[in-house]
């Protein structure tokens, strides 16, 4: 949380560094006390760091949305500033990332959660119906200057809470990137593991990258120093030297007449409107009588770090290498559930056996006696409807499900971890944890070969709206139009499975071939989008949630498959397990996200980075009892009800005909059609163009003739399908749950939206 003002009092006894670039610099002169020569990374602030440098670099934006950068420029931008430091002599040693923060952190981190949902729900009060303009963004331009120079971001594009899946996007690129060796997503906090690695780099000018004020405080080594992000600046080019303020806590306490900074800290966090001076006297006093006692010490655990305990400079392989590597590739998100089942799954035992907090402190690092929670990322969607993140729980249960069961926890505990699995996210207006039920064997069995069934006729279908032979340029279906087309399905069936009026067949074409998404001609991105508005935004977040919990499934079932390999924890290989990996093995990275963060194929990625612009409204209300996702797979040739889309069920996704663009929107349609028909859809129109709203969420029709009739008309229809459905659904609920995963799983708590 950074302690309040520590950094603007001690700035002036910082020292100003200016480090001449590798082309220009005297190869002669000694290495001084003012150069910084090896860098050690705080990864989170680094991620968050690279984020708010990317928005500033739209300063002509006019709202967040308008602003946010595609998850493959933050990657890139990422990588473009490692590269300047390393262009300037600075040896880059290690990039920490949080593998898992400790219980005692729970508390910290729902305020925080709330915080952002609090920023969205302001953001909504002040924009109640269309948040985000016409007008797409330019691709950014990633030069040196930009990303370190580039004045602060306006206020109006910081208005909303960063990207959900920001930091697994730049752990994602730097694994890729030329630094991949040096990531490292540890078992416990970052901050923790850059201090220690300050106290094995017993030298002169080792030197840790931050934008948290913490660092300032942790007992770091002698000659250790601290660089705060938002201070390293090229005022003149790539060419020109790098300037930044170096803090260097040992000499500064020492200049203050203390044995440390941590008293300072202390007085500031306790009292952050009092004087440096007055502070610094109650520090002096403090250090002399001891009188904080207990706060004190209660204070030093968060930055306590046993003297002895070993840090090795590079993760040796050990038994299960492969596990080890996996573990390191995974999610911070998903990494902590791993861990509260497994302590120190994949480490070194001399990253697990010693605990970065004091002795005291230790068992709540890893407390598996404990409920197992998952706390999951802040998606932007609407905040008056139920959370976007209840479209991907069928997926998210099958996986924790299928992890509970095949590898049986190795904690010491009496507790079923089973019984205690929950996740905490956005409930209503308030962040709150609910318990997830986990399935039982038939169920898993049933659930995994559900997804598998509708993924291969998905795929299927895709390949029949193929032409024979394919273009050159494009394959017959590519991962990311299999994945978008499921995540349609999902998220569609969410909808029904509620009885809540499913999103129209404009609004979900509209997600996967809107003009920003599929053309490189920057004038037809800025010209040819149309507004977005909440139930775009929040379908858009539905559709992130859907293929975030299938990147769970896949990260889950390969660490499995490595699991069983290695021998850890006698995990068996079953069908099922066997079966989804191999399926998901081609589930696209997250760099593969555009701008609105649906998968769009690679060959568009580049040209589509910043795409929004969802059109169209929710659909009507289904006109019949809608069937479990999972019992029905979907068909590859449903009856079609209208010649429109009779005609649309043989055109390709992209043909060599003068508008790519028109075929590749008659194919989706075909898809649409074919989960419309999948999940028993009826609507007044079977085109491509809704002309009904949901009564909750309704908006202008595109082609209703009497709006304020249809609207009366509608409301009254969805009443009447309501009370029709009450016993249906009254013994929907009161059904065994575990017998199918995909049937209603406790929406009881989720908003009427």
């Amino acid at each position: 949380m950074g302690i309040p003002h520590l950094i603007t009092h001690l700035t002036p006894y910082a020292d100003a560094v200016v480090q001449k670039n590798s082309k220009t610099v005297d190869t002669d002169t000694d290495v001084d006390s003012t150069r910084i020569t090896k860098a050690i990374i705080d990864g989170p602030g680094f991620a968050y760091h690279i984020y708010y440098r990317c928005l500033s670099l739209r300063p002509q934006a006019r709202n967040p949305f308008e602003a946010a950068p595609s998850y493959d420029e933050i990657g890139r931008a990422a990588t473009a500033w490692l590269d300047e430091l390393c262009s300037h002599e600075i040896e880059i040693c290690r990039i920490f990332f949080d593998g898992f923060l400790p219980v005692w952190k729970r508390d910290v981190r729902a305020s925080r959660l709330q915080s952002n949902l609090n920023q969205l729900i302001v953001y909504k009060s002040f924009h109640p119906t269309s948040p985000s303009s016409a007008h797409a963004p330019l691709p950014l331009a990633l030069s040196a200057e930009a990303l370190f120079s580039a004045p602060s971001a306006p206020s109006r594009l910081t208005s909303l809470p960063a990207c959900a899946f920001l930091v697994p996007a730049v752990i994602e690129a730097l694994l890729k990137s030329p630094y991949g060796h040096l990531v490292q997503l540890v078992p416990g906090e970052a901050d923790v593991y850059c201090a220690l690695l300050t106290r094995e780099e017993q030298t002169r000018g080792s030197t840790i990258l931050t934008g948290d004020s913490d660092l300032l405080v942790h007992p770091l080594s002698s000659h250790a120093s601290v660089v705060f992000f938002k201070d390293v600046s090229l005022p003149d080019g790539h060419d020109g030297p790098l300037q930044s303020l170096l803090f260097r806590p040992a000499a500064t306490a020492q200049s203050l007449g203390l044995p440390d900074l941590s008293y300072l800290a202390f007085c500031l966090k306790r009292d952050s409107t009092a004087g440096f001076r007055e502070c610094i006297r109650k520090a002096k006093v403090a250090e002399q009588e001891r009188k904080y006692g207990e706060g004190y010490q209660e204070f030093l655990k968060e930055y306590a770090i046993e003297a002895d305990t070993p840090f090795p400079m590079s993760c040796p392989s050990t038994k299960g290498g492969t596990v080890s590597r996996l573990v390191q590739q995974l999610d911070p998100r998903i990494s902590e559930f791993v861990l509260q089942l497994h302590p120190g799954l994949g480490y070194p035992p001399a990253l697990t056996s010693s605990t970065p907090q004091s002795d005291e402190n230790a068992h709540d690092k890893i407390d598996p006696a404990k409920e197992i929670n998952i706390y999951l990322p802040f998606l932007l969607d609407d905040p008056t409807r139920a959370s976007a993140w209840e479209a991907g729980l069928p997926l998210r249960t099958l996986a924790y499900s299928l992890f509970l069961s095949l590898s049986p926890s190795t904690a010491e505990t009496t507790t079923d971890p089973a019984s205690r699995l929950s996740e905490t996210s956005r409930r209503g207006q308030n962040i709150a944890t609910r318990l997830i039920q986990s399935l039982d064997q038939n169920a898993i069995s049933s659930a995994s070969a559900n997804l598998l069934s509708t993924l291969q006729h998905l795929s299927s279908t895709l390949a029949s709206t193929s032409p024979s032979p394919p273009p050159p340029t494009r394959t017959t279906s590519s991962p990311q139009d299999l994945y978008r087309a499921y995540a349609l399905h999902a998220t569609t069936a969410w909808y029904t499975q509620t009885s809540r009026p499913p999103p129209s067949r404009t609004s979900l074409k509209a997600l996967v071939t809107s003009p920003s998404s599929s053309s490189s001609s920057s004038s037809a991105r800025t010209s040819t989008n149309t507004p977005k508005t909440w139930p775009d935004i929040h379908l858009d977040a539905q559709m992130q949630a859907v293929l975030y919990s299938l990147r769970l499934l896949r990260q889950l079932t390969t660490l499995l498959m490595a699991m069983s390999r290695a021998g850890y924890g006698n995990v068996a290989p079953t069908a099922n397990l066997v079966a989804l990996e191999t399926r998901l093995r081609d589930l696209p990275d997250l760099s593969s996200l555009s701008g609105s963060l649906s998968f769009s194929s690679s060959s568009d990625a580049a040209a589509s980075d910043d795409a929004e612009g969802i059109e169209g409204t929710q659909g009507t209300v289904p006109t019949k009892k809608e069937p479990n996702l999972s019992t029905k797979a979907i068909q590859t040739n449903p009856k079609p009800t209208s010649s429109a889309s009779a005609s649309a069920s043989t055109v390709p996704l992209t043909s060599p005909s003068p508008s790519p663009s028109t075929s590749a929107e008659k194919a989706w349609d075909t898809i649409i059609d074919a989960i419309f028909h999948t999940l028993e859809i009826e609507s007044a129109s079977t085109s491509t163009s809704s002309s009904t709203t949901t009564p909750s969420e309704a908006a202008v029709p595109e082609t209703a003739t009497n709006p304020s009739t249809s609207r009366t008309q509608r409301k009254r229809k969805w009443k009447r399908k309501r009370e029709r459905e009450t016993k249906t659904e009254t013994k929907r609920d009161a059904s065994p749950r575990s017998s199918n995963p995909y049937a209603l799983l406790d929406y009881s708590g989720s908003d009427s939206g």
